[in-house]
């Protein structure tokens, strides 16, 4: 991480400004093995996933007697570049085209960085299956049930089961939702 901290007039405004990159690595990935072993995959620690972006910060410090009012103000950025890649990748090769570049080069570039080999060919359920995996723990497998119409389990995509009630807590506190409460609940 590189950044600089700053403070006017006394520190009664004061901030920082940073850059970061974070490496992750040795995650858990299933890697195609030789159908001779007699296995399709095996578990290895070869994962990896880079994170990177600025943060910036601004306090200020509004009233400093006997009452005080402080405020904080902060901006935090999080590029997932694994993220932008997949989604031209699965948008290009719906579509057949090949904007800002083509499906197997923004497959391989992710594909490449977890210590994988090139590929040479790259189909739409590829693309999906290494979006599955960059983004396992990141919250975005429900919203992609529903997008590629997929079931799970014994749920349909569409099952209201799929989408948690609206807390009791938040109907009371906004009028708008009175009366109103996701299907199924």
């Amino acid at each position: 991480m590189i950044g600089i901290d700053f403070g006017f007039f006394q520190n009664r405004i004061s901030g920082e400004v940073d850059y970061y990159i974070k490496n992750t690595k040795d995650l858990l990935l299933n890697v195609p093995v030789p159908a001779t072993t007699g296995y399709s995959i095996q578990t290895q620690n070869i994962g990896s996933v880079q994170n990177k972006g600025y943060e910036s910060v601004l306090n200020t410090s509004n009233l400093t007697g006997e009452l005080k009012w402080n405020t904080q103000y902060g901006l935090v950025n999080l590029f997932r570049l694994a993220e932008m890649y997949l989604i031209r990748a699965e948008c290009n090769q719906r579509l057949r085209t090949a904007v800002g570049d083509t499906p197997l080069n923004d497959y391989n570039i992710i594909h490449k960085r977890a210590g994988l080999p090139a590929a040479s060919s790259v189909t739409l359920n590829a693309i999906l299956l290494e979006r599955r995996l960059e983004l396992a723990h990141e919250g975005f497998k429900i919203h992609d049930i529903r997008r590629l119409k997929l079931n799970t389990g014994p749920l349909t995509y569409k099952d209201p089961r799929l989408v948690f009630p609206i807390p009791e807590r938040e109907i009371s506190a906004n009028p708008a939702l009175k009366g109103q409460q996701n299907e199924g609940y």
